[in-house]
């Protein structure tokens, strides 16, 4: 799974839910065993309610938040155009999809953790820093001409477009 601390934050969300209910039942339980039956047990039975509610949406909320990173990354990895995701300042690989390596001829494991600059992907340097550049000035570069080193030595034209994307407080290029 590649977002854990979503799911962290629901189970965390419910689970306080959980113990205020519980700590504010044993001062029903208090009331229950000094008197007042009928009243305190229909506080409890709400209290479970609250809990069962705030379970059912926290579950709920998973569900489509795991929906929706599996529609992503279906989109991301089953894209016909190479795609690469490298993180902001260090500029390494985090993510790649299949046909960004089968363009540059490497394995995930050679791209991951690595930088485009010491894979030498670029064939000129000057056009990696026009990109760069472009990235620092908006945050997006469309269609930049580049051309691409495979690991095999062949040369690819082409063209390059990105954003920068913020997930978690971490930037992404």
């Amino acid at each position: 799974d590649r977002a854990p601390w979503i799911r962290v934050g629901g189970a965390l969300a419910a689970v306080a839910v959980g113990v205020l209910a519980i700590w504010w039942m044993v001062g029903v339980t208090d009331r229950i065993v000094s008197g007042g039956l009928v009243r305190d047990v229909s506080l409890v039975v709400f209290a479970l309610l609250v809990v069962s509610v705030a379970l059912a949406w926290s579950h709920g909320r998973l569900l489509r938040q795991q929906e929706a990173q599996q529609i992503l990354e279906r989109a991301f990895h089953g894209n016909p155009s190479a795609m690469a995701l490298a993180t902001i300042p260090g500029r390494q690989f985090v993510e790649v999809n299949d046909a960004f390596l089968a363009l540059t001829g490497y394995t995930r494991d050679e791209v991951v953790g690595r930088t485009s600059t010491e894979l030498g992907l670029f064939f000129d340097p000057g056009q990696q820093q026009a990109v760069t550049d472009q990235v620092r000035a908006s945050g997006r570069v469309s269609e930049h001409e580049v051309r691409i080193r495979r690991k095999d030595g062949a040369v690819w034209d082409g063209l390059f477009s990105g954003e920068v994307i913020v997930n978690q407080g971490r930037q992404y290029f």
